[in-house]
């Protein structure tokens, strides 16, 4: 059973929404767009903010990181039942757009990760007059 569930979370990671998951385990993302913005959040309670990497690379959004495993103190073998997953995971996202790098903005609180990607301008256009030549 939980090998099924393995392979559904492997299929569902590299769905049509253009992410991408590998690792250990994946956390549940949500992303969303605004006027000015990308929004990333990712549940990832007991991963330390030093334990988390972001990075864009063009229009992709890269998300690393990893959780200890087990519970400092307590032997594997003391365990009844192990639910949290640990170890490492990485997920990555096609952003639909160019973004401005310099302005990408991470906060970590109570377990979820918001990552703030601001969207570059794009120019509207413009009429061009054409005169006598």
């Amino acid at each position: 059973m939980r090998a099924r569930h393995l392979f559904e979370e492997r299929v569902c990671a590299s769905a049509a929404d253009g992410s991408l998951g590998s690792g250990e385990w994946t956390p549940a993302v949500d992303v969303y767009q605004t006027a000015e913005r990308i929004v990333l959040t990712a549940e990832i309670a007991g991963v330390r903010r030093e334990d988390v990497t972001i990075e864009i690379l063009g229009n992709v959004l890269l998300l690393r990181g990893g959780r200890p495993h087990g519970r400092a103190g307590v032997a594997d073998e003391n365990y009844l039942r192990m639910e949290i997953p640990s170890g490492g995971f990485e997920r990555s996202f096609r952003l639909p757009c160019a973004v401005v790098e310099e302005g990408v903005e991470a906060a970590l609180r109570d377990g979820v990760l918001t990552v703030t990607v601001p969207l570059r301008d794009t120019p509207h256009g413009r009429r061009i007059a054409v005169v006598a030549g």
